[in-house]
C-alpha cells in the first residue's frame, strides 16, 4: 500500500472512533448589557468551580412537579427567601435530571437575570422556528455549560471560593470547605474570533451555541416585567423567542491570554 493511501486509512479510520464533539451552551456573563447576566453566573461557577458539581447537564423534560421538587432540593424556599425584585437561581438547573444527582447550590439574583437565563434555556432545548438546528431540538439530550465574558465574575475565573454569604443549599449556607477553585477548564479560542471559558475543558472542533438577542433594549424591558410563575415551565417564555437568536461557533483551539 503506498504511503498517502496508508495514512488516508489511518485518518479514516481514526475519525470513525473519534467522540463526536461536545455541544456547549455559552452564557453571556457580562459586557453585553440586555444579555448580561453576571449574578446567575456566579451561582454557575461557584457550583462547577468551587463545588466540582457537574458542567454535563443533561435536559430530561421534567414536569412542574418534578421542578419544584430539584429546586427546593437546592434550598429555593426552604433553607432561605429571595427578597422582592430577586429570584431563586439554581445550579444545576431544575431542567435537567443532573440536578438529581448532586447537592446543588442556589443564590438570590436579580429576577431580570434569572429570566434572561430562562429564555436562553428555553430557545436552546426546543429548537424552535428559526432556531430549527440549533440545540437539542425539542428532543431530551446532553449539553456542556459554558462562559462569556466571565473575567470579572469572582467564582468564573477568581482564584477565592469562599462564600461570599449568598450562596445556599438545601442545607443551609454552602459551607467553605473548598477555599481554592478547582484547577481544570480553560479558555479557548472560537472561530468567530470570541473565547469562552469551559470549566471541563474543551476540544478543536466543539460546538459553542450562544444565547443572544436581535433587539437588545426590547430584551431587556421584557426580562424586566416578565412575572415568573413557578407552576408553569420554561415555556412561560415563549413569547419572547422572536427576539432570540443562537450563535453558532467551533473550539478552533486554547486561548492567549487570561481574559475570557
Amino acid at each position: 500500500m503506498h504511503t498517502s493511501k496508508f495514512f488516508a486509512f489511518v485518518s479514516l479510520i481514526v475519525g470513525a472512533f473519534a467522540p463526536p464533539p461536545k455541544h456547549f451552551l455559552n452564557w453571556v456573563c457580562t459586557g453585553q448589557d440586555s444579555d448580561d447576566i453576571p449574578d446567575v453566573c456566579n451561582n454557575m461557577c461557584y457550583g462547577a468551580t468551587c463545588k466540582s458539581l457537574p458542567v454535563q447537564m443533561y435536559w430530561d423534560q421534567p414536569d412542574s412537579t418534578t421542578r419544584k421538587r430539584r429546586g427546593r432540593n437546592a434550598g429555593c424556599g426552604t433553607s432561605h427567601t429571595c427578597s422582592s425584585g430577586q429570584q431563586c437561581d439554581e445550579y444545576p438547573y431544575a431542567s435537567t435530571s443532573t440536578a438529581d444527582q448532586v447537592t446543588a447550590v442556589s443564590r438570590c439574583v436579580p429576577r431580570d437575570q434569572n429570566n434572561r437565563q430562562g429564555q436562553g434555556l428555553r430557545q436552546f432545548y426546543n429548537s424552535q422556528g428559526s432556531f430549527k438546528g440549533d440545540g437539542l431540538g425539542g428532543n431530551k439530550g446532553g449539553y456542556t455549560v459554558g462562559f462569556a465574558n466571565a473575567g470579572t465574575i469572582q467564582y468564573c475565573i477568581g482564584t477565592n471560593c469562599a462564600n461570599d454569604g449568598k450562596e445556599y443549599t438545601r442545607n443551609g449556607l454552602a459551607k467553605r470547605d473548598r477555599i481554592q477553585r478547582r484547577n481544570a477548564g480553560g479558555l479557548y479560542k472560537l472561530n468567530n474570533g470570541a473565547t469562552f471559558y469551559a470549566p471541563s475543558g474543551a476540544e478543536v472542533g466543539d460546538i459553542v451555541w450562544t444565547p443572544k438577542s436581535h433587539n437588545k433594549t426590547l430584551s431587556l424591558e421584557m426580562s424586566k416585567s416578565h412575572v415568573f410563575d413557578p407552576d408553569q415551565g420554561l415555556e412561560q417564555y415563549e413569547y419572547m423567542m422572536f427576539n432570540m437568536y443562537t450563535e453558532r461557533s467551533e473550539v478552533v483551539g486554547p486561548a492567549d491570554g487570561d481574559e475570557a
